[in-house]
């Protein structure tokens, strides 16, 4: 699954991790970019999402 960020208008959301690269515990625990409070995903990647936080 993609993570972005929002980056506010007018940039719009920016690649905070591609789907390709392992999503690492460090990674999980790692605060995120200064003023971001929220990761968004795709749409059609909520299924999957689910799948990976509640295992």
């Amino acid at each position: 699954v993609d993570l972005y960020v929002q980056a506010g208008p007018p940039a719009g959301p920016i690649l905070y991790k591609s789907a390709q690269d392992e999503l690492r515990e460090e990674m999980r625990e790692r605060p995120l970019p200064h003023g971001v409070q929220m990761l968004y995903i795709r749409e059609s990647d909520k299924d999957t999402y689910q799948q990976y936080v509640e295992r």
